[in-house]
């Protein structure tokens, strides 16, 4: 019976499998993880193993009267060996949490079976638990990009289980993650006829954020302006306008009348504000 070749002789390599998980398991992940993992073990026909199609060779090779030698069937070695090296790629694509679920499995169906039982679950119940998580999702301290990638994220798991969001909601929950600085922005957006997409919704969200920080910086530049170049001196003899309005307060400047307030002064009087 001809079997798979083992990691190390296919196309791909077991290191380079590897390094192809970029997302590991956890109770939220597995749609995600079980769709990245789907195709690479059939494209490598790695699959049989964990469906059970194709059993185990035998142990040892028969003999020409049929009976069992003392061989051991080299056929069962690459199949034993293939099958280990497919339960270290599945333990290395999971979490530390779910890792200690399936210490107990020896091989990779048990693996697999055990995760589908704890984390397949009923659809209907993990749709509710990630459409909770979009509802609550809030944008604390992350940038408009941050935030949209984590809701993206959400979103796509239920495009996998087949329950997409719809538009109106995926706006409306959208915004009003964004926070309150977003509650103008997020009104004139949902006023819009006709609704703008998602991307573009994202697109103007981050477009408002830049705004806002522009004039945090303007701001915070004017007040810093405001307290090092124009202090307050309540000490000089100028500026209290109790002293300004008294008859004969003020002294000729460069020894004539000055011309009000607007009149030229000494040239080495400090300006105050």
């Amino acid at each position: 019976m001809a079997h798979a070749a083992s990691l190390s002789d296919g196309a791909l390599s077991f290191n380079t499998m590897i390094h192809m998980l970029n997302i590991r398991l956890t109770p939220s992940t597995f749609i995600l993880w079980r769709r990245q993992l789907l195709p690479l073990l059939q494209g490598q026909a790695l699959y049989d193993h964990i469906d059970g199609s194709t059993p185990a060779p035998p142990t040892m090779l028969t003999s020409v009267d049929g009976s069992l030698s003392s061989t051991v069937n080299p056929a069962f070695t690459s199949w034993k060996q293939q099958g280990q090296q497919l339960v270290s790629l599945l333990l290395t694509s999971l979490t530390e949490e779910t890792l200690a679920e399936v210490l107990h499995c020896e091989t990779s169906q048990q693996i697999w079976t055990t995760l589908e039982s704890l984390f397949g679950g009923d659809s209907k119940q993990w749709e509710i638990v990630i459409r909770d998580q979009l509802l609550h999702l809030k944008n604390d301290l992350s940038s408009v990009r941050d935030f949209s990638k984590s809701f993206c994220a959400l979103c796509d798991q239920l495009i996998l289980m087949g329950k997409p969001v719809d538009d109106l909601d995926k706006l409306h929950w959208f915004l009003g993650g964004l926070g309150p600085t977003f509650t103008s922005f997020g009104a004139s957006q949902l006023a819009m006829l006709p609704l703008p997409t998602f991307r573009d919704l994202v697109s103007a969200a981050e477009s408002f954020e830049f705004y806002i920080n522009a004039m945090e910086v303007v701001s915070s530049q004017a007040s810093f302006y405001s307290t090092t170049h124009c202090p307050s001196h309540p000490s000089h003899p100028h500026s209290s306008s109790g002293d300004r309005s008294s008859s004969g307060s003020h002294a000729p400047l460069s020894g004539r009348k000055g011309r009000g307030r607007g009149g030229r002064g000494r040239g080495n009087r400090p300006i105050y504000c």
